[in-house]
């Protein structure tokens, strides 16, 4: 087991420090350009209170549940989905069996898109594939119709679960990643709780799943929205609203 990458001379991502530069502007905030000005490294290293008091750590587990919405429902209900329009278990088995294996694609490639590109808008791009998937999944009705789903949400669907913690650990730093992914995770859960319910509850309503998927490609185009305008969270204004809260507890206990 691996610590920091620190301890064997590189950077988080594999940036060789004798080509690097390091200026201390703030506690807990590092930032480090290539001499040749082609890649940027910066890391912001906030405390778990820190990054409750950002407005972007909340709307991204908004916007991080209003995907799980999506998959978690389309995980469990798949199945009774494609066999209720007339698909046959062994089918629907295999298309579950055939999302999780291109569901790796995505891993791997979005990743390696997210080491390349702005991680918000990769992660952005995902999640439209994830809507563009619901939408083709809400109007299947033959096996072949299935394929197109496949190709265009598995992928989505792996990506985006690697795409999750890796702008975690961008927004906020390496410090307190595991407390601060461990609360995002406990908040944004309403979706992996209410996805699969309310899908139930829409077929039992309607005898037809096809108002649930219109409802989570809406969801995940939500998502998109949000994540496109969350940007990454300065490590000096959470120390300010600190300082703030600080300041205003005293002067309760002290009037």
């Amino acid at each position: 087991m691996r610590s920091r990458p620190e301890h064997y001379g590189q950077f988080p991502d594999g940036i060789d420090p004798s080509s690097v530069r390091e200026d201390m502007e703030e506690p807990g905030d590092r930032n480090a350009a290539k001499g040749n000005g082609s890649a940027t490294v910066l890391e912001q290293n906030f405390t778990v209170g820190q990054a409750l008091l950002t407005p972007v750590f909340w709307l991204l587990a908004l916007a991080f549940g209003l995907r799980q919405l999506v998959i978690s429902a389309v995980a469990i209900h798949q199945i009774p989905f494609l066999v209720d329009i007339g698909i046959s278990q062994q089918f629907a088995a295999t298309a579950l069996g055939a999302l999780a294996t291109i569901s790796i694609i995505g891993r791997v490639g979005f990743g390696w898109l997210g080491d390349h590109f702005e991680k918000r808008k990769v992660m952005a791009g995902a999640l439209i594939m994830l809507a563009l998937g619901c939408l083709i999944l809400a109007n299947v009705s033959s096996w072949w119709q299935i394929i197109p789903f496949l190709l265009i949400y598995s992928p989505a669907y792996g990506g985006g679960a690697s795409l999750m913690f890796a702008i975690r650990g961008e927004y906020f730093g390496r410090e307190s990643f595991g407390t601060i992914s461990g609360l995002m995770d406990f908040i944004q859960m309403f979706g992996l709780v209410l996805g699969p319910i309310f899908a139930g509850f829409v077929y039992d309503a309607t005898g037809s799943y096809q108002t649930a998927f219109y409802v989570f490609t809406a969801s995940a185009l939500l998502s998109t929205v949000l994540v496109l305008f969350l940007r990454k969270p300065a490590l000096k204004e959470a120390l300010s609203r600190q300082e703030e809260k600080t300041d205003v507890g005293v002067q309760h206990r002290h009037p």
